[in-house]
């Protein structure tokens, strides 16, 4: 059974290719992860921002669909829709050699299995989340859980050396 999550990602994915082929958009040559980036900022403090490329694509494209409709926003349309396949091979290189630096972080603070395993299940969440919010909402939700994670590891460290 197909599930609407992964077929809305290739629609997506399929209708940026489509319609830079029929030039009805062209190449944004990055313009719109400058957009993307501001999704870091917070709407209390600039609340004016544009539209993140997902959205603005939604607006584009499906204007008479509301949110939740399942268009996921795949991870490669971010590369594509900047530089074409040359910009694919550059987000996924990025987001691999992310996903390799924190591990390698998260290995250098603690080899602790407790520790692993929560940085087994934000890692997990971080791969599946890039299927539906493209690089830039994947970082930020990696970053918020990541937050989180050494939230939990400190109030651990501090529970162990009370105990031991």
């Amino acid at each position: 059974i197909a599930s609407s999550e992964l077929i809305g990602c290739s629609k997506t994915f399929a209708t940026i290719i489509s319609k830079i082929n029929e030039n009805v958009i062209d190449f944004n040559y990055g313009i719109r992860w400058i957009n993307d980036f501001l999704i870091f900022i917070p709407k209390l403090i600039l609340n004016n921002r544009t539209l993140p490329s997902s959205e603005y694509f939604v607006q584009l494209f499906f204007p008479d669909l509301k949110e939740g409709a399942g268009l996921g926003w795949f991870i490669l349309n971010d590369g594509y829709w900047a530089f074409g396949l040359p910009g694919v091979g550059f987000i996924s290189l990025v987001y691999g050699y992310l996903l390799r630096l924190n591990y390698e972080i998260i290995m250098g603070i603690s080899n602790n299995s407790f520790v692993l395993g929560l940085y087994q299940n934000l890692y997990f969440v971080t791969v599946i989340t890039s299927v539906r919010t493209g690089i830039f909402g994947s970082i930020k939700i990696y970053l918020i859980n990541l937050l989180s994670l050494f939230f939990i590891v400190n109030i651990y460290k501090l529970f162990y050396r009370k105990t031991v």
